[in-house]
């Protein structure tokens, strides 16, 4: 029993270090890049959290939030700026997300 009890705590002790090393503190980009290479499949929502608009900031009084299928997006940055739609179907493994135009 007692060593189920150490099994648990070196497992949550695990899973806090896994976050730990999450946070990137080198500020050389190819760390950066090897750290999101890197980083486990359950822990990759963190990385679909996205920035609200303005006015639903305001009235609501939230900054960000996760993406989730059927959610309404427009993409603001990048090769695909401009686009509006529905969210079909979100990759973890791959980080893409298909969007409905």
């Amino acid at each position: 029993m007692a060593a189920n009890k150490q099994c648990r705590e070196s497992n949550n002790l695990r899973l806090k270090d896994q976050v730990k090393e999450m946070k990137v503190k080198s500020k050389k980009p190819t760390k950066q890049r090897n750290a999101l290479l890197k980083v486990k499949n359950h822990q990759t929502h963190k990385l679909f959290t996205v920035k609200l608009d303005d006015a639903i900031q305001a009235e609501y009084g939230i900054k960000r939030l996760p993406l989730r299928k059927d959610d309404s997006v427009r993409v603001i940055a990048g090769e695909f700026d401009g686009i509006e739609g529905k969210i079909l179907s979100l990759n973890k493994k791959t980080r893409k997300v298909t969007i409905e135009e």
